[in-house]
């Protein structure tokens, strides 16, 4: 038979609404602050850098479908 959260060594699963943060855990936020910042500014900057590298494949393709489109009709 397992344990139940509350028998044995098994830590309780922590509330993910409700964290119980102490002080000491000051550090640990600051960090995970500043590292999730950073990652939504790396978000942001790689999807600017697919939406600049969308329309750069895509107006070549647009113009090459135009001069297929010009070629056939004069076949």
């Amino acid at each position: 038979m397992l344990p139940t959260p509350n028998e044995g060594s098994i830590n309780p699963i922590p509330d993910p609404l409700n964290p119980n943060f102490t002080d000491s855990d000051d550090g640990l936020i600051q960090a995970l602050f500043q590292e999730n910042q950073s990652l939504r500014e790396q978000i942001a900057c790689h999807a600017q850098l697919m939406q600049l590298l969308t329309h750069q494949l895509a107006t070549p393709l647009t113009t090459l479908s135009g001069s297929v489109h010009l070629l056939t009709e004069a076949l």
